[in-house]
């Protein structure tokens, strides 16, 4: 009996120490991006930067997603917690059910937060890039979004097509992930380099589809995980955009923005024709909210082919439409907005900024 005792003493300290890192890092996560500076020295750019490129390389050696499995574990694992407490509401164990619970999301929370989340603080892309944050108006969106036009154009005369003549990847799904990495050697930015394990395929990508998720990066393995379910379209761009995440770029308009950029220097067109579709129709769509009568005068410029492929992509998606998807999306517009990401699903478009001051401060992509 005193060896039960002690042992559950322990487990309560435990406990108590796990919920505490969890609240002092939740404060530190608040805080950090009042020295985003520091953060980026002693965190971003070193410690975890060398952290996750040894997790990665680790969790590669495996075939499957370590993540993916994780992920279920983890879910499985709180499901018992919650039903433990739903069928002892009316106990006396219910305090240490709850407390349980409790410690179970607090471990999680701390291992997210050290292992990557304090991310959500660091310097921004636009800093790392040397750009500054200007306002741009319609007209000079228009010009940029037609130059984008024609270096997709240009593009797509490099890459395989199917029967019908619309665009796909060379290879399959797993070359597009063996090969992304060639992007990233040349990156433009010198804090997207480094030695990361590659990209890895998502085992349920076909239901994943129904919640409209594309990829998921797993803070906890290090891995860039892809559903290579998606269309090939923005395949390769998809998996760029991943392992934008996985070197410690946390918001999605910048992880897009990266996987753009990098898509330039890439030496295989799919990527580089991918890549330029990623960013045209960001651009295309906020034209057609910021002016109808520009965005008219684009579509009817643009070339058939291009075209082709787009209309071919909104049809994809098409069958994949419904409650799963909307759900899908209110828990992911929820996850954003509660790490500081204040406008959630909508900074997918957000891009669009950094896209027009790579192209207006620096004259290029």
């Amino acid at each position: 009996m005193r060896e039960v005792g002690l042992k559950k003493r322990k487990g309560t300290a435990f406990g108590a120490a796990a919920i505490a890192s969890a609240l002092l890092l939740m404060l530190l996560s608040r805080y950090a991006g009042l020295r985003p500076d520091l953060l980026e020295k002693y965190y971003s750019s070193s410690i975890n930067k060398s952290f996750i490129s040894i997790l990665s390389r680790i969790t590669g050696l495996l075939p499957i997603s370590v993540g993916e499995v994780l992920f279920f574990i983890l879910i499985a694992f709180l499901a018992y917690l919650v039903l433990r407490i739903l069928l002892g509401i009316f106990s006396r164990d219910l305090p240490n059910r709850l407390f349980n619970t409790a410690v179970f999301l607090a471990v999680v929370y701390t291992a997210f937060i050290a292992f990557w989340g304090l991310n959500y603080s660091r310097i921004s892309i636009r800093e790392m890039a040397g750009l500054t944050d200007t306002e741009y108006t319609a007209e000079e969106l228009y010009y940029v979004t037609l130059e984008l036009s024609e270096i997709a154009a240009a593009e797509r005369k490099g890459v395989s097509l199917d029967s019908s003549g619309l665009m796909k990847v060379t290879g399959d799904a797993e070359s597009v992930m063996d090969r992304a990495g060639k992007g990233y050697d040349n990156a433009w930015i010198e804090e997207l380099t480094g030695d990361y394990g590659d990209a890895k395929p998502i085992l349920l990508s076909g239901p994943m589809l129904y919640t409209g998720i594309t990829g998921i990066y797993m803070p906890f393995t290090g891995e860039a995980n892809v559903n290579i379910a998606v269309h090939d379209l923005l395949l390769p761009a998809t998996v760029l955009h991943e392992m934008a995440h996985q070197r410690g770029i946390a918001y999605e308009d910048e992880a897009n923005f990266a996987a753009f950029m990098v898509s330039r220097s890439h030496p295989d067109a799919d990527f580089r024709y991918s890549g330029a579709m990623l960013a045209f129709i960001s651009s295309m769509n906020a034209l057609a909210r910021a002016d109808s009568v520009l965005y008219g005068e684009l579509i009817a410029s643009m070339p058939e082919d291009i075209l082709r492929d787009i209309r071919d992509y909104g049809e994809f998606w098409k069958e994949y439409e419904g409650k799963t998807e909307e759900i899908s999306e209110k828990i992911n517009d929820t996850y954003l907005k509660g790490n500081g990401q204040v406008d959630g699903v909508r900074s997918y478009g957000m891009m669009v900024d950094l896209v027009l001051q790579q192209y207006y401060q620096k004259g290029n992509f």
